[in-house]
């Protein structure tokens, strides 16, 4: 995700591991889900939530999208035909 400051594009911030942590859970995730959504390893998803390694900005795009998708209702517990973006 993008955002403009005096008319310089910058990247978001990274999200923090309470982030992560919250939103698997508002989404009704365990971390192994997660991990196959992200097509990461477990470990990765261990790791980020504890606080102990942050995010690449391609999965912190990846997770700001799954956020918005699960605001709006989405199940992503059905993720046969699921489709990531960034």
């Amino acid at each position: 995700m993008f955002s403009t400051v005096n008319g310089r594009v910058r990247r978001e911030p990274t999200l923090s591991a309470q982030e992560i942590r919250e939103f698997r859970h508002k989404a009704g995730l365990t971390e192994e889900e997660l991990s196959h959504l992200l097509r990461v390893t477990l470990s990765t998803i261990s790791r980020w939530e504890r606080g102990h390694q942050s995010p690449k900005q391609v999965y912190v795009d990846l997770l700001r999208g799954l956020m918005k998708r699960v605001e709006k209702g989405e199940n992503l517990r059905d993720s046969r035909n699921l489709t990531l973006t960034i």
